[in-house]
Order: structure tokens, then sequence, then C-alpha cells
């Protein structure tokens, strides 16, 4: 796991970038609909995350398609972000929606956000296969799952989930 800082202006350029993009309803894993200034943030911190990894890989050209977001060395990589209160440890999972499976791309990388968005932890990889035939644990609409601190969440969509330890590491 690489820890990094995240520059103000890649802050400032994701937040500008956010406000130019449109949000519709759609469901999601933990709430029945995300509203808009909701889905912003998520937007926002993918963003970040992409920034931090492309800090991690200079030479990964920035693609920012429907399926992937780089392309290194002739492998397309989709970079998975979600917002953190505090840095990830490697047991705690990381989710990604059902229809995430249908994205075409070779490498699936997962980043922690901070929720201020002030640090990214690029925290292990996977080759999109091997995430989902052998690492990934399928998650039903409407299963509970018990968090760190005791709260239950209910799935209000279907996705897949991985333990950060069982993904590959990402080291300096």
């Amino acid at each position: 796991m690489i820890e990094f800082d995240v520059p103000e202006h890649e802050i400032s350029r994701a937040v500008e970038r956010a406000s130019r993009m449109k949000f519709k309803k759609r469901a999601s894993d933990t709430l029945q609909f995300e509203s808009e200034e909701r889905q912003k943030q998520m937007a926002i911190a993918g963003m970040v995350g992409e920034a931090a990894f492309q800090q991690w890989r200079k030479d990964a050209i920035h693609a920012d398609t429907k399926d992937f977001d780089f392309v290194s060395k002739g492998l397309r990589i989709d970079i998975k972000s979600r917002s953190v209160s505090y840095q990830p440890k490697l047991h705690h999972d990381h989710a990604i929606p059902e229809r995430d499976r249908e994205q075409d791309h070779d490498i699936l990388v997962f980043a922690a956000v901070k929720k201020d968005m002030t640090k990214v932890w690029l925290v292990g990889w996977s080759y999109k296969k091997d995430f989902f035939e052998k690492l990934a644990v399928k998650r039903k609409r409407g299963d509970e799952k018990i968090k760190d601190d005791g709260t239950v969440l209910k799935l209000k969509a279907s996705n897949y989930e991985v333990t950060y330890s069982k993904l590959n590491g990402i080291h300096a």
C-alpha cells in the first residue's frame, strides 16, 4: 500500500471537472438512490484516486473512457476508488457494482481516498479475470454486512467485494 498526499490543484481540478458532469438518480450499493451531491462527491473521489495513480505510474496514459482510466504497457487499467475516513487496513474490503463486470479492461487498481481528499492510498491491484473468478465474493441485494464498528449495512444493489489482503500489493 502506498500513501499519497493530494496536491490542492488536483483537488480543485477534480471539483471543477465534477461540476460539469450530469448526474441522474441511480441505485447504489448502500443507499436506495444516491443524491446528485453524493454522486458528485463519488466522482471527485474517483478523479483524486486517478491522480494518485498517475503520480505512481508516470508512464500511464490517461484514457478516461467508460471502460478504463489509463493505458500502460498495452494494458487497460481501471481505477476503483472509494471514500474512507481513515487509512484502510488489509482486512477491510472494497466493493464494486455488479454492472462494472461488463467494463472492458485488463487490470483493476483499488484506491482509498480520504473524505477530505487530502490523502489517497493505492491499496492493491488485480487482473480483471482473477478478480471476478477467484478473489471477489458476490454480494446480492438485501445481503447484510457488519462493519468494523458493528454497524449493519443492508445492500440495496448487488456487488462484488474483495478483502484488500487478497489483492496484489502496490509498492513504491
